[in-house]
């Protein structure tokens, strides 16, 4: 589901960021691996305003069917309203091991379709997984994840504000069918 990017708020404080930009010094992501990772923290750090700041704001692109148009509505009012009532925890850490372990996936799945999670060069693994396709900002790709439209089970969200993960490794890479995909690993 692609969607309009956009730049970070204004009203965050330069304490704020760096707070949540714990990705910022790895010399080997991409600007977009690194924004991706500093909003999932920006949003488990500081929950209320990011409800306010960041996903009031947030649209999809106006030209998809009606129906999807009014399922992400609803979505991205649930993920409000989940993060008003949310306390705040932890910052992720970047790890490298999780994210070596998403850059192999990220690959596997940019040239092969692939059935969400079905890995088959790359190891199984116990991380939490989540995967976005055809986001092409780091914001795009956390408020995906989060907002979690059309997912039932809100797994992907689950896992990005789920306090018992410390560490997170986060890929993107160019995809066949929709431009672009990203693999985060949690644990």
């Amino acid at each position: 589901m692609a969607v309009s990017a956009t730049s970070f708020s204004q009203v965050w404080t330069k304490s704020q960021m760096d707070k949540a930009n714990t990705a910022k010094n790895i010399s080997y992501l991409t600007k977009t691996e690194k924004e991706a990772i500093l909003y999932i923290n920006l949003c488990r750090l500081f929950p209320k305003e990011f409800s306010e700041l960041e996903v009031s704001q947030y649209q999809i692109n106006e030209d998809y069917e009606d129906s999807v148009l009014i399922e992400f509505e609803e979505f991205k009012k649930s993920l409000q309203n989940d993060l008003l009532n949310r306390k705040a925890c932890k910052a992720l850490i970047f790890s490298r091991t999780l994210y070596f372990d998403a850059k192999c996936y990220s690959t596997e799945i940019s040239k092969v379709n692939r059935s969400g999670h079905d890995r088959v060069n790359c190891k199984k693994t116990n991380y939490a997984e989540c995967i976005s396709f055809g986001q092409k900002t780091g914001k795009d790709i956390a408020l995906q994840l989060l907002v979690d439209s059309g997912i039932k089970s809100l797994g992907h969200r689950k896992i990005c504000l789920d306090k018992s993960y410390s560490k997170i490794g986060l890929s993107s890479n160019k995809h066949f069918e929709f431009e672009v995909c990203a693999v985060a690993e949690l644990q």
